[in-house]
Order: C-alpha cells, then sequence, then structure tokens
C-alpha cells in the first residue's frame, strides 16, 4: 500500500495529515516538481521545519531539470531528525521518490533540494509552523490513483474555510483545479458519482458531458451513488424532538437564572414542544484570564446550586428529558490550569502558543473522571468544541484521545454521547470511517450567524453539500441552531433539517419573537411533540443532467426520498427557479406540492420531466402518493397531513382491503389525514368509502368518508 504526498503542479512539502493504514509498511513519499517552491531558505534546520504554502515564491519552471538532490527531511516516532534521499522516478518526468522506514505512530516531515552536487546550500521548503504529517488511524481502504476517472459532469471540492471547517465549491466550467487546501473532492460522472477522499492534487478538466477527465495522486476513491447510511446507524435522541441551545441567546454569559426564565419562556411560547437543552460555553469554571478550566464543576457565580441544581430544574420545571452540556475537547480554550481534580500537566506548544494538558497516558482518566462528575449532575451528553485543534497542539495523539473519549463518553452518558464541533480535520473524518459511534452528532458546517444575513443562503448550501461528506460515515450530521424568529429563513432551514435528519434545535434571544413563528413548529412535529421525518434521510439529487447547479448563491438544491416518495427544492437564488424532475413512478401517482397543492396525475406511460417553479430564496415539498382504486370507477391517494411541512412522512403504510375499505397505519399521531379523491376520466360514482386509521395497532378513526362528485381533498379529523 504505498502513501503519496503529491506536491504537483508545484513542488511543495505542504502541512498536511496523510493517513496510512496500521500494519502498512511500504509508505512512499512522492514529490512531482513541475515547479519548484522556495521558501525562506536556511542552512541548517536543527528543530522541526515547517512548510506553509502561502508564504512561497515560485521559481521558474524552467528551473526544474537542475535539481540535482531532494531528500525527505523527517522525524520517525519522535526520533531525531534525518535526511531520507529522494531518487528521481524513471516512469515520470521530473517524479521525485523515497519509501519511508517502517513506523508506528507518525512520520513528520519537510522537503529540500538543491540544484547542484557538493557544496551547494540546500533549500528548505517552507517556515518554521507547518510541518507534513504520516501517521496511522484505524485501518481502512486507501489507493493510490493514477487517471481515476472520466466523463465528468461536474465537480464539488470541499476546500479549506477555516482551521475548523471546511466549504465546498462548485465547478463546472474547464480547467478546474483543487488547490493544496482541498479536504475532499467528489465527481459526477455519467456512469455514477464518485468520492475522491484526501484530494492530495486534484487537477480536474471538465468538458461537458463524457469529456473531463481527472488526475488524483493519493486518495481514497468509493462510490456513493444513490447511497445513504442505514436507518440505525441514523437513529439519534436529538432527531425525536426539538431542542434549545443557549449560544445565541447568552453567549458566555448564561446562569442559572437565566437559563431556566428563558427555556420556560420558550417552552411557554412553542407549546412545550423542547426535548432537550444544550448549556453552550460560559457555565464552567475556568481562568477568565488564561481562558483554561479550574475544575470539573460549574461556575458558582453563576450555577449557586452548581450543575445538578440548573439540571434538575430543566428536567422538573420546564420539562425537558435531556441536557447536554459543552465543553472544548481540552477542557477550555487554552487547555487546564493546575487543579485537584487532575494530576500533572504538561505543556503542548505549537505555532500558535502553547496550552497546558495532561499526560498522553492520563487522558482517558481525565475524561472519565469529568464525565462521572457530569454524570453524575444528571447531564445525558456533551458539545465537545474545538476539536480542530488537535490539528495544532495533539496531531500525533489525536486518534488516542477521540478513542479515549469515545470510550468515556458511552460508559455514562446515554446516546448521543457527543456533538463534536468544529471537528473538519482529517484526523477526524479518518478516525470516524472506522469508529463512527451510533447516535453521535457531528457538526456539518460553519456557525450560523442569526445577525449577518449575508451568510445566511451560503449557510444552507455549505450545509447541504458537506452533508454528502459526513453522512455516509454514519454519524448523524448537525446543520447548527438557528433563530425561529427570522420566518422565511427558519422555514427553509426546518424543511432541510427535516429530510436529512438533521436535528433541529433554537436558539433565540426573545420568546416573544419565537412565539409569532411557533406555528412553524407545529407544523414539524406530531401531536406528542415527535419530529416528524421519512424513514431513511433524502438523497440529493445530483446535477448531471440538468442545471440545478450554480454557484452558493444562485443555486436550487433538491433531495429526493426514498425511490421518489417526496421530493425538496431549496432556491437560494433571488428570483424563481424552474426545477425539473425526472419522474419515473412504479404506477398511477398524484402530485401534490406544499406551495401550488395538487398538480396532476402521474402515469408510468408518462415517464419525463415535471416542472416545479420554487419561490425566490424559498423551498417545496413534492409529495408523490400512489393512487389505488377503491371500486366504482374511483381512486384515493393519502396524501398525509398537508398541515405539516413533510405531509407523508406521517403515513406508514396503506391497503385497500376487499371491498374497497381503505386502511391507513401511521407514523406518527397527528390531528388530522388528508386524502385526495379521484372519480377518474370516465367518471365514477360518489357515495361513501370505508376508513379506518391506525396507531401503534390502535384504530383512530373508523367510520365512512363521504366522495364528492368532484376531485377534491377530504380531511378525516383523528
Amino acid at each position: 500500500m504505498a502513501v503519496l504526498v503529491a506536491v504537483s503542479p508545484r513542488l511543495r512539502a505542504h502541512a498536511r495529515d496523510h493517513p496510512t493504514p496500521d500494519g502498512c509498511n511500504l509508505n512512499r513519499v512522492v514529490v512531482v516538481a513541475t515547479q519548484v517552491t522556495n521558501c525562506a531558505p536556511t542552512s541548517a534546520r536543527k528543530t522541526t521545519p515547517r512548510t506553509k504554502p502561502w508564504a512561497c515564491q515560485i521559481i521558474p519552471r524552467a528551473t526544474v531539470p537542475l535539481l540535482a538532490a531532494v531528500d525527505l527531511w523527517a522525524s520517525i516516532d519522535g526520533a531525531p531528525w534525518r535526511a531520507i534521499p529522494m531518487t528521481r522516478t524513471s516512469q515520470y518526468r521530473d517524479v521525485w521518490a523515497v519509501r519511508v522506514p517502517p513506523f508506528t505512530h507518525a512520520v513528520e516531515y519537510t522537503v529540500r533540494y538543491r540544484a547542484t552536487h557538493g557544496g551547494a546550500d540546500w533549500t528548505w521548503m517552507g517556515t518554521p509552523g507547518e510541518n507534513g504529517l504520516l501517521w496511522k488511524p484505524a485501518p481502512k481502504p486507501t489507493e493510490a490513483h493514477g487517471d481515476i476517472l472520466s466523463g465528468i459532469v461536474s465537480a464539488v471540492l470541499h476546500v479549506r474555510k477555516s482551521a475548523s471547517w471546511i466549504q465546498p465549491v462548485l465547478h463546472r466550467g474547464s480547467d478546474a483545479y483543487a488547490a493544496v487546501d482541498t479536504y475532499f473532492a467528489r465527481f459526477w460522472t455519467r456512469a455514477g458519482t464518485w468520492a475522491v477522499f484526501d484530494g492530495l492534487d486534484v487537477p480536474c478538466t471538465v468538458e461537458g458531458l463524457g469529456g473531463g477527465r481527472v488526475r488524483v495522486v493519493g486518495g481514497t476513491r468509493v462510490s456513493s451513488a444513490a447511497k445513504s447510511s442505514p436507518a440505525s446507524l441514523a437513529a439519534c435522541p436529538l432527531l425525536d424532538s426539538v431542542g434549545f441551545c443557549s449560544w445565541d441567546a447568552f453567549y458566555t454569559e448564561v446562569t442559572h437564572k437565566k437559563l431556566l426564565d428563558h427555556v420556560q419562556a420558550m417552552q411557554n411560547a412553542l407549546g412545550g414542544r423542547f426535548g432537550w437543552v444544550v448549556i453552550d460555553d460560559g457555565w464552567q469554571d475556568v481562568g477568565t484570564a488564561a481562558r483554561a478550566l479550574k475544575s470539573f464543576r460549574a461556575d458558582r457565580t453563576k450555577f449557586p446550586a452548581g450543575l445538578r441544581g440548573v439540571v434538575d430544574e430543566l428536567k422538573l420545571r420546564c420539562g425537558v428529558r435531556r441536557v447536554g452540556v459543552w465543553h472544548a475537547v481540552l477542557g477550555y480554550w487554552n487547555g487546564l490550569a493546575a487543579s485537584d481534580d487532575w494530576g500533572e500537566l504538561r505543556r503542548v506548544a505549537s505555532g500558535e502558543g502553547e496550552v497546558a494538558w495532561v499526560k498522553s497516558e492520563e487522558v482517558e482518566k481525565w475524561f472519565d473522571g469529568y464525565y462521572a462528575e457530569l454524570a453524575r449532575a444528571g447531564v445525558d451528553f456533551v458539545k465537545m468544541d474545538n476539536i480542530a485543534s488537535l490539528n495544532t497542539f495533539l496531531r500525533t495523539e489525536s486518534t488516542t484521545l477521540l478513542a479515549a473519549q469515545l470510550a468515556t463518553s458511552q460508559r455514562h452518558f446515554s446516546t448521543p454521547s457527543t456533538i463534536y464541533s468544529m471537528p473538519h480535520t482529517r484526523a477526524v473524518f479518518h478516525w470516524l470511517r472506522g469508529h463512527a459511534p451510533t447516535g453521535a452528532a457531528l457538526r456539518i458546517a460553519d456557525d450560523f450567524f442569526p445577525n449577518v444575513p449575508d451568510s445566511h443562503r451560503h449557510h444552507i448550501y455549505a450545509a447541504a453539500l458537506n452533508d454528502r461528506v459526513f453522512h455516509p460515515l454514519g454519524t448523524t450530521c448537525d446543520s447548527d441552531m438557528f433563530w425561529i424568529a427570522n420566518r422565511g429563513l427558519a422555514e427553509t432551514l426546518i424543511a432541510m433539517k427535516l429530510v436529512l435528519h438533521h436535528p433541529v434545535y433554537l436558539s433565540d434571544r426573545s420568546a416573544a419573537d419565537a412565539a409569532r413563528n411557533a406555528d412553524l413548529i407545529a407544523r414539524a412535529v406530531s401531536r406528542d411533540a415527535s419530529v416528524i421525518r421519512f424513514p431513511e434521510p433524502a438523497v440529493m439529487v445530483d446535477g448531471a443532467s440538468s442545471a440545478l447547479w450554480t454557484h452558493e448563491t444562485d443555486s436550487v438544491v433538491v433531495w429526493r426520498v426514498g425511490n421518489g416518495d417526496a421530493y425538496l427544492a431549496v432556491n437560494l437564488s433571488s428570483t424563481a427557479q424552474a426545477v425539473r424532475l425526472n419522474m419515473a413512478p412504479a404506477g398511477r401517482v398524484a402530485v401534490w406540492s406544499n406551495c401550488d397543492g395538487w398538480l396532476g396525475t402521474w402515469v408510468p406511460e408518462v415517464e419525463g420531466e415535471l416542472a416545479v417553479v420554487v419561490p425566490a430564496g424559498g423551498w417545496d415539498v413534492i409529495s408523490v402518493v400512489p393512487k389505488l382504486g377503491i371500486g366504482g370507477g374511483r381512486s384515493i391517494a393519502v396524501l398525509g397531513a398537508l398541515d405539516k411541512v413533510l405531509p407523508g412522512a406521517v403515513v406508514k403504510s396503506v391497503e385497500v382491503e376487499d371491498g374497497g375499505s381503505v386502511v391507513v397505519e401511521m407514523a406518527y399521531d397527528v390531528e388530522l389525514i388528508d386524502l385526495l379523491v379521484e372519480l377518474g376520466e370516465e367518471g365514477g360514482s360518489a357515495g361513501r368509502v370505508p376508513v379506518r386509521v391506525v396507531w401503534r395497532s390502535k384504530s383512530v378513526f373508523d367510520g365512512e368518508v363521504d366522495l364528492p362528485r368532484e376531485l377534491c381533498v377530504v380531511s378525516i379529523p383523528l
């Protein structure tokens, strides 16, 4: 198995985490020298040489053939730094390669080169502060590829937005190139959808249908066409009910009284529908100046009754079933302060400063002690933030730390044990591929900023496309909290979160503002406040055959539920957009739009496109419901509950018995169910039809429904 570090078309030993499977003894580092980057040369490197590509200068390509020697300058498993000579390969011009000796944990490296043999000084790649890294996560299929795909129609490159987050960039033109900060690349081809993990160097040309190619040096290739995680992996208690997070309401000024009063006011405003609460940053015992955690307990000034006091009142007074608390991955933003709650600390340094943290052999003990204290206070789960800082401070220990945190959280808490926040590092990505904790939630997009309207369309766009990266890993994807006070935006976010199986949770500052839009929550939940979703997360409709994709501020994103039971279209454009859906139903179906009502009947012989106009900045759910004959030339389609965001999701099954009786089994307890009745093209008899509606094996309606002579919707109160 080869691990390739590619630096084409510029010679760059850039800062990347390059994973290699356990037990892999063959590791090749390849330098493709089509251009050379010269960054801060020095005559001697006795400390850790680093790289920062954006601080580099480019040497003209004509100088490349003059290179006489290239070395990998490496520290293997923390051993002293040494040079490992690279050799020019015979297969490709200007390609240098080296076989790295076997290692147990990690190889930290940079590259040096010189133009002539003998006494010429070495030129070093990069500046102190950013090394490359080869490390070993859990076993996984990793492959190296040359030209792997052809027939590319479009590509989405997930690039580094910041140290903590990635964002999608769409390419539909020619000569799309994935820059050095590409985290992940996805390509649409005529043969299906393909994904390339760890897009170390991804030059991609898109020349229209069937004309593009991609060359990837290093990476993992998987097919992900029409694929979603099993329902068992998507099971997460935070999906069952609406939640609340304290962050946007209070930031770090949260207190016992403020939180309880506000949650109670929000419960009153929204009909008591909160099932869980996250107490975000601001509750812990920290040193303000040092921003370091002082103990496992709550700040007694803000929470005089301790953490147990506020958790008990949230559950008993406010009717909340689950309470989670926030903490940074190393305790607090700057790690730990000296405390009797933990042992001796060590200083962990990086180019960005240093933090205090426990010794490596004490990591699991620290999490165990912390989570035991939280569990005694009644806490049910945690939100662990700033995970990307592991890339800065503890890169070689990140897998060990994550494994220790997972084990101890599942030991002390109910599922889900953790919401992982600011997590977009390769260490987390590859760790999740082998250890995806069932029911855990992973933040997939940057923070939602309620007071920055210009960021809202980008937030939806990034969450939509990043979901395709992280959902197949087996985690519940979390697209962050939002304000229901912003009605139009809240409607769109709720619809997206419902079909994608993202948690729905609010952070409004004003209960009065939330009360004005309480109907939005009512449309998303059942009578017992359960969030209404289809059994499986929706799958994004690829843009290979239609113009659904443009760019983040002028896009229409479409998801398909199941085999086409429903579609959600979200229009991020400032003008109305026509969406064309390829319909191929197995039988006669009724098509219903949340915006426009009945759109008509679709039959198998009329396979083609259905055009739906989505309003500017809006959304629409298109329900595709089988039409069932009930005798007498009549047909019926059980639309579900038209007062809900996802009408068809409330229905589990429909059966027409001998004699034309209709039996509807419900998936959720709702107030009414709507039937679309049609007499047929040749007419049919009006009259009455027996209908029985069942919820959890109990009949909630059993009677006859009047059928009028014209097509209409009949509502049955339950």
